[in-house]
């Protein structure tokens, strides 16, 4: 079976694991995305769509070039594609990079807190609200305190019985019911 290099396809800087890459690996980057192409190449013209010598890339050929051994080549294109994504199947591999688009596509999102115009960073897991300074523990329990001294009090139409603790904060009583 042959190998896939369809993994490499469309990765840039803007990726957000590229950065981390280790000279090597970006090295290898390259190679697997000239093998990517060369393959698709050869699809084409396997149909007929493209001229057959335009595809003759191949692992060897790169090894050549550079001196060094096709394992060697095949061992560090292995290794880039494991710095990018670790163990990730093709298919997760292929959903992470949809992700990415998706995410990249979006247009940027401001931190919700009030007067901050800090932009959120992409980001491929959970969703964020605020920056990295109002997403402190500090700044959540700021913004709870604020919730509770604005909780509705029941003059103003609110169940459960309101009353200030200790520091000044309006509390609501919870009845249960035995």
């Amino acid at each position: 079976m042959a190998t896939s290099y369809a993994w490499a396809r469309g990765l840039d800087p803007s990726y957000p694991d590229y950065a981390g890459l280790s000279a090597d690996a970006r090295e290898a980057l390259g190679w697997a995305q000239e093998l990517d192409e060369a393959a698709q190449a050869r699809q084409l013209a396997a149909i007929g769509r493209q001229n057959p010598e335009l595809a003759t890339v191949t692992i060897a050929e790169i090894a050549k070039g550079e001196s060094i051994s096709a394992t060697t080549v095949r061992r560090r294109i292995a290794h880039a594609r494991f710095e990018l994504f670790g163990s990730l199947s093709d298919r997760g591999i292929r959903d992470r990079k949809n992700r990415w688009q998706e995410l990249k596509n979006r247009p940027p999102k401001r931190c919700e807190h009030e007067g901050c115009e800090e932009e959120l960073p992409i980001d491929l897991g959970r969703p964020r609200r605020y920056c990295s300074w109002h997403g402190l523990p500090w700044a959540r329990a700021h913004r709870a305190r604020l919730r509770l001294r604005r909780s509705p009090t029941p003059e103003d139409g609110a169940h459960g019985d309101t009353h200030e603790n200790k520091a000044g904060l309006a509390v609501r009583a919870v009845r249960t019911s035995s």
